[in-house]
């Protein structure tokens, strides 16, 4: 029973890293995109 505990715990902590890695590349795109559209919309007031 322990063995398989720490398998299975194991196995969420990758998961939840992977997720976690996920969500800060999206943070990064979102960033991103929002700096495209601050310059879009500054050239748009121009």
């Amino acid at each position: 029973m322990e063995l398989l505990q720490t398998e299975f715990k194991k196995e969420i902590k990758e998961v939840i890293n992977k997720i976690t890695m996920e969500k800060t590349e999206l943070q990064g795109d979102s960033k991103t995109i929002n700096t495209k559209l601050d310059g879009v919309s500054d050239r748009i007031r121009l």
